[in-house]
């Protein structure tokens, strides 16, 4: 339907820019675009993912962060750790990655129990996680980042959806916002990247069985999957390479 509406508007621009350069035109700044966005309209009109249980037993959970330098950001991070409503246990494993700061001085008396902070040499955040990983005893694993705000219910959630979705699966994308979208305008920009670019094309994937990143600011990982990978890359976009892996290894990502 928009482009036999649009044909009256390629023959008029036609006439004055030529055939050439108006059917480029209109295709790329128009139609397709507008395609792309009633294709997303329409598969989260018609998403019907399956219903989050909240009611089964919850398994232990390990939840891994690398922090390098963040004194200015990790008192915010530990405090929404402090105030998850999680029924299970949660076995939080943070590795400071050679900290010249006050880092380590914060997370120590924290007093967050089950929490354990590991001191390791300043190797990258994806040797920092995989040291992580090997010290982690439970069965899904979680990575979050040091300046990630965790609502109250997130660690209940995320582990609601992976459990009532279907057995393949290997990974959960949680749902990341900016936090501080009021601050500035380049945060008022990441508050509509989030949510439009990351979070509702991720829904849409998801419909699609096609979830293309588990991001580390916040996903669940299941522990067995992620040493069968070897764990994050030393690269940059370790958890995008990492998903791409699994993907390429036939598990499901969900969102």
């Amino acid at each position: 339907m928009s482009f036999f509406v649009s044909l009256p508007w390629i023959r008029g621009l036609s006439r004055i820019i030529g055939p050439y350069t108006a059917w480029p035109a209109v295709v790329f700044i128009a139609l397709f675009p507008g395609y792309l966005s009633m294709f997303l309209l329409f598969s989260l009109l018609l998403d019907r993912p399956p219903q989050l249980n909240l009611d089964l037993d919850p398994p232990p959970v390990s939840l891994i962060m690398a922090t390098y330098n963040e004194q200015k950001r990790i008192e915010e991070t530990l405090r929404s750790l402090r105030h998850q409503n999680y029924r299970g246990l949660l076995e939080i494993i943070m590795i400071d990655d050679g900290s010249t700061d006050e880092t380590r001085d914060i997370v120590s008396r924290s007093g967050i129990p089950d929490l354990r902070l590991i001191r390791a040499e300043h190797a990258g955040k994806a040797a920092a996680l995989n040291r992580g990983l090997r010290e982690a005893s439970c069965d899904y694993t979680i990575s979050i980042d040091a300046d990630t705000f965790l609502h109250p219910e997130a660690v209940t959630r995320i582990m609601g959806r992976v459990l009532s979705d279907p057995p393949q699966t290997a990974a959960v994308a949680g749902c990341v916002l900016a936090k501080n979208s009021r601050q500035s305008l380049m945060t008022r920009l990441q508050e509509w990247d989030y949510f439009l670019a990351i979070a509702s094309v991720k829904r849409q994937q998801a419909l699609y069985q096609g979830t293309l990143v588990a991001q580390g600011a916040f996903s669940v990982y299941k522990t067995r999957v992620l040493k069968e990978m070897n764990g994050w890359p030393a690269c940059i976009g370790e958890d995008i390479v990492l998903t791409w892996a699994m993907i390429k290894a036939g598990y499901r990502i969900g969102f």
